[in-house]
């Protein structure tokens, strides 16, 4: 704390002992005689001085204690200073309660979004674009899982694919000379579907690794599908989202005071009763300082004027309508929030609860914004926290989810071919089926091939 003292030695006659610093309000000076505080009845404070209606003792030590900045202060505030300190707070909170109320309603599951915010910032850096991709390829997805194991039998004898490949030239010298090849390979039938399949071959063959990312990570993929909804309405919403998370803390503690808050408009008795006595304090003839401090107030203080039992009471409380005098700005603040103070009347227990909290209070008010946007987004917000396993799944494998987007051609095509891929993998595990053969022996094929077709050109006298 910032506190500045100045120390005097009384002479039993002085009774102005003047602080030498600006006297914020009566709570930020102390007086202490001969180490004990004095009452602040037994003195008034008047332009930044202490000064004893009755001389301290002759020989006794005076000090005046001064905090110089405002939260300097050394006597506790009332909980009424503290409403009309904050007001502006107040009735910035008062101004959003509908807001507040929602944030409020929904903070569980406003916790469960901020708790999980990183999965929600992956699910979004993912793009919805590769998301839909995927929604819109689901069924190809489901059904390339479901012949994982045709996949997987045809991957086993890619080498044979590729060979057919490689000799797809001499492949269609078989097809074009069918009837020399009958003589030659006992299995044409195979061979022609061989012929008949090549493409859907060839495209398994250049996609065998995307094919094998998505059956590896298939259960991941079918999780994604079952929670797109809700990823949809994540990736748009992100940045209030991760808003939210930011301000989560105060949300909290918007949710925590939410009673108290609401009850400040209806609860403002001792507030408006300090506004109903402004008029008796200003019209204390016998205080001409704090009456030209209130010159602006005229109207009030003419208006006094035969209040006898409420001047008596001033002029007993003196010390009170100095105070007051000091903090006109204060006064006039609560002047012009006549309303709102009005709205309190008759509510003590509410203003000393609001006052209790006024650092929630003003938390609040500070992220207003940050509240009304989480209302606003509400709907959006209860969606990712009632769905935020399902985003935790994407988040959690979001580089397989990746893999499938990239992939969704590639997985078209198979699912397109699937008879084909089924075909193929029904021979793999026959050692004798034609395509094994066909690849074991499409050297000895070729060379069959063109000597049955050099002899059949020699029996009928054409040149080679």
């Amino acid at each position: 704390m910032s506190i500045a003292s100045k120390t005097y030695t009384a002479n039993g006659s002085t009774t102005i002992f003047q602080s030498d610093f600006s006297v914020l309000s009566e709570n930020h000076i102390e007086v202490i005689v001969n180490g004990s505080e004095v009452s602040k009845s037994d003195y008034d404070l008047i332009n930044d001085a202490a000064v004893f209606a009755i001389a301290p003792t002759s020989g006794s030590t005076v000090v005046i204690r001064v905090g110089t900045t405002p939260d300097d202060l050394l006597t506790s505030t009332t909980n009424i200073d503290t409403v009309a300190t904050n007001i502006g707070d107040i009735n910035t909170v008062e101004d959003n309660m509908t807001d507040i109320n929602t944030v409020a309603d929904d903070i569980s599951n406003i916790n469960i979004v901020a708790g999980n915010t990183s999965n929600i910032d992956i699910v979004a850096g993912i793009g919805i674009d590769g998301l839909n991709g995927i929604v819109t390829n689901v069924d190809n997805i489901a059904t390339v899982s479901g012949i994982y194991n045709e996949i997987s039998n045809v991957s086993v004898i890619d080498g044979d694919v590729v060979v057919l490949s490689n000799n797809i030239s001499d492949i269609n010298d078989v097809a074009d000379s069918i009837a020399n090849v009958n003589i030659v390979a006992p299995h044409t039938d195979n061979i022609d579907t061989v012929a008949d399949d090549i493409s859907n071959v060839n495209t398994v063959a250049g996609s065998i690794n995307k094919v094998n990312t998505v059956a590896d990570s298939i259960t991941k993929v079918n999780t994604v599908s079952d929670s797109i909804a809700n990823v949809n309405i994540v990736s748009p919403d992100i940045a209030k989202v991760n808003t939210v998370a930011g301000s989560i803390g105060n949300v909290n503690t918007v949710s925590g005071s939410i009673a108290k808050v609401n009850t400040v408009s209806d609860n403002m008795t001792k507030v408006s009763t300090v506004s109903g006595s402004i008029t008796n304090v200003n019209s204390v003839a016998d205080n001409m300082t704090n009456v030209l401090s209130v010159d602006s107030n005229k109207t009030n203080i003419n208006s006094a004027v035969g209040n006898a039992t409420n001047i008596n009471t001033v002029a007993g409380s003196i010390g009170n309508v100095n105070s007051v005098g000091t903090n006109i700005a204060n006064i006039i603040s609560v002047d012009d929030n006549e309303t709102n103070i009005n709205s309190v009347a008759g509510n003590s227990t509410n203003i000393n609860t609001v006052a209790s909290a006024s650092t929630n209070v003003n938390s609040v008010a500070g992220y207003i914004a940050n509240v009304v946007s989480v209302d606003g987004n509400s709907t959006n917000i209860n969606t990712v926290a009632g769905s935020i396993t399902n985003v935790n799944n994407v988040g959690g494998s979001i580089t397989n989810v990746n893999n499938v987007a990239d992939s969704l051609a590639d997985i078209e095509t198979t699912n397109a071919n699937l008879a084909n891929i089924n075909a193929i993998a029904d021979e793999v595990n026959d050692p004798t089926s034609a395509i094994n053969v066909l690849g074991n022996n499409l050297g000895g094929l070729e060379y069959s091939l063109r000597s049955g077709l050099k002899y059949d050109l020699q029996q009928c006298g054409c040149s080679i």
